[in-house]
């Protein structure tokens, strides 16, 4: 390292602090300065180009059959448990995708064909491993213990929502499941897993920070920076990339020109594999690996998960319009060869004779979409958060600015009282402690005061009268 030579005391403590924290060097892909910056000679002018594809780790094939018994290390309970959230999550994307044509949820985006993606990875984490999700990963907040009444309440915006509707649907996050906040901006919850990761290796946490996203998402700068940031500061980060064709109607082969992201991450010195998307075991088992590396050298890893996207982008696209007959002939082979990850999988349990295959599904499927259903039914008679909550949870204590711009509001609700459907919202829990709201909503939800009170003035001296 060199050092200027005009530099203050702060700035020597402060480098004394980043060398201390410098990880060992067999973390990294040199194990010296030294070898770093040693190169040998030649006389020949090579320009390097790729040289043929990264095969794709698969260990189970169509019928159940896995091709080496050393993988089989998920657990009869984990598989079943895994099954039953794939068929869970096939009948919640027929409710939830049918809700949002009706009009009664804003928004969707179904999971066909990736259920496998994100519940095999959560499966094989550990629950304080912290999870940046993008919004494909209904498995993992299943995994993580959400509830259907929780995720419909999310999709609503109810008043119970945990994100007190302050999302758009699916942008879930839960603090006690060690899931952050997903971000609607495609990327950005990338370079935040990198600085959590970061933290995690400075402190000496046995964790690591698990990050979503799709190959769309990775052409952003958001997420070769964090590559390049996780590979270099050493982040506890482990990337998980859906490569499912499909950046919404930009094929894969028009965002990138190389060996995909497997073949990225390795050049930005990060180890990586690339693992069949519809194969449950296989992804379990290199989620496991890739944990244990990260911890063991202190640094990132990158698993690509080649899989496809069965629907629509979202309930705002229409597929149809670009996967037109000649664009899926030449998908055929390829989509053969991933198969559907459902039926795969339950030939494994039946193979493995741990289930009932034939007899569970059905029942199993139908319990998944009633409780869905309900669920979704429940949320639709709940009121919607009190404004407050518009204000709130930014700062720990609300600034000035803040404060005269909600107070400006409650003057204009009030005004305007007959033009909004206030009924529809949730009446704060401490009411006595703000008089403008009282007088706000007095009318509308407490129905406790006289109701020939109608100017502000004359109802504080009311309610300040014993």
């Amino acid at each position: 390292y060199y050092i200027p030579t005009q530099i203050n005391q702060s700035q020597v403590k402060m480098f004394k602090t980043l060398t201390r924290l410098t990880p060992a060097s067999g973390s990294r892909c040199f194990s010296s300065i030294k070898e770093f910056y040693h190169h040998t000679t030649t006389p020949e002018m090579i320009f390097r180009k790729p040289e043929g594809k990264i095969p794709c780790f698969r260990v189970l094939e169509e019928g159940g059959k896995v091709v080496d018994p050393k993988w089989e290390t998920l657990s009869k309970e984990d598989a079943i448990k895994m099954y039953k959230f794939m068929l869970t999550m096939r009948e919640m994307d027929k409710i939830y995708n049918t809700a949002q044509r009706q009009g009664r949820i804003t928004f969707y985006m179904t999971n066909l064909y990736e259920e496998a993606t994100s519940l095999a990875t959560t499966a094989a984490l550990k629950p304080e491993d912290v999870l940046y999700l993008q919004y494909r990963e209904w498995g993992s907040l299943l995994w993580r213990g959400y509830s259907q009444q929780e995720i419909a309440n999310a999709l609503k915006g109810t008043h119970d929502d945990y994100t007190k509707g302050r999302a758009l649907p699916f942008h879930i996050a839960h603090v006690e499941r060690n899931i952050q906040p997903v971000s609607a901006t495609l990327g950005t919850q990338v370079p935040h897993a990198v600085g959590a990761g970061y933290t995690y290796r400075v402190q000496g946490l046995d964790k690591i920070c698990a990050v979503y996203s799709g190959e769309g998402a990775a052409s952003e700068g958001d997420v070769n920076v964090s590559l390049n940031f996780a590979a270099t500061l050493k982040a506890q980060t482990l990337f998980m990339i859906r490569n499912n064709c499909y950046a919404i109607s930009v094929p894969s082969n028009e965002q990138y020109a190389g060996d995909g992201l497997t073949g990225r991450a390795i050049g930005f010195g990060i180890p990586a594999i690339r693992v069949d998307g519809h194969d449950p075991i296989a992804i379990y088992n290199a989620t496991l690996k890739a944990r244990e590396m990260i911890l063991e050298t202190k640094g990132p890893a990158l698993i690509e998960m080649m899989t496809y996207r069965g629907g629509d982008h979202s309930t705002s696209d229409s597929a149809a319009s670009y996967r037109t007959p000649e664009v899926m002939k030449n998908l055929e082979d390829y989509l053969k060869l991933l198969g559907d990850p459902l039926p795969r999988f339950a030939d494994y349990l039946k193979a493995k004779g741990w289930l009932d295959v034939d007899g569970v599904s059905k029942a199993w499927s139908k319990e998944g979409n009633k409780l869905a259903v309900e669920g979704l039914k429940k949320a639709d008679a709940k009121r919607f958060p009190h404004v407050d909550h518009l204000f709130e949870d930014v700062y720990e204590k609300m600034p000035w600015n803040l404060q005269e711009q909600k107070e400006e509001l409650l003057e204009h609700l009030k005004k305007h009282e007959d033009s909004y459907p206030l009924k529809n919202y949730v009446w704060p829990q401490n009411p006595n402690q703000d008089p403008l709201r009282i007088f706000l909503f007095q009318n509308i939800l407490l129905d406790k005061y006289d109701r020939k009170i109608i100017n502000y003035r004359e109802f504080l001296i009311y309610w300040k009268s014993p």
